[in-house]
């Protein structure tokens, strides 16, 4: 309302408004803090923003990931905006973390479960740095969606093989085989 003293007039043609600025708009809040517009100067950029929209829409996924990996991995693509760093050399990186991470979870053991754990904790960021790296860098390609994708299942089978071994290994019962087989099974069904 432009009659009175505080409001705003905005002409939002061709301007994305992420969702954390309309609902502090709603809530009548002086400080936006981390809000933002950005402006759409092609169609991709409307693609872009629809994905971001989708990634950061209540429910996606769990709080954790919410909370805690998509602020740390936008942090990080911040840094590496800039920089001759791909998202593909990101993917990569965490690509490492994973044989690493593995076997030290079949190995088994305090020290080695700490260590994995906080591998594993650094690879679902870098999880999440690759796919804003390519959104906000425009450096998507059909091929760094698949590397991220396999990168996933690679992941995700890899975590149910090393427990099913170190659970084997820990109690020398090859029963922990059956329901490590049916967690893959699972994953790949």
């Amino acid at each position: 309302d432009v009659s009175e003293p505080n409001s705003i007039n905005l002409d939002i043609c061709g301007v994305y408004i992420a969702h954390k600025l309309i609902k502090k708009i709603k809530n009548q809040s002086n400080e936006v803090g981390n809000s933002y517009l950005v402006t759409l100067e092609d169609p991709e950029d409307f693609i872009i923003a629809e994905e971001f929209t989708y990634r950061d829409a209540f429910g996606h996924r769990t709080p954790l990931m919410r909370h805690v990996y998509r602020p740390l991995g936008l942090g990080l693509t911040r840094a590496l905006i800039g920089t001759k760093i791909s998202p593909n050399m990101v993917t990569s990186t965490s690509l490492i973390i994973i044989p690493i991470a593995t076997s030290l979870i079949a190995i088994g053991g305090y020290a080695s479960a700490i260590i994995a754990v906080l591998m594993l904790q650094v690879f679902l960021i870098l999880d999440v740095t690759d796919g804003y790296l390519a959104r906000l860098t425009k450096n998507r390609s059909n091929f760094g969606y698949w590397y991220d994708t396999i990168l996933d299942q690679i992941h995700d089978i890899s975590i149910a093989i090393s427990f099913s071994i170190g659970a084997v290994n820990a109690t020398q019962n090859s029963g922990y085989f059956i329901p490590g087989s049916i967690w893959i099974i699972g994953f790949t069904a």
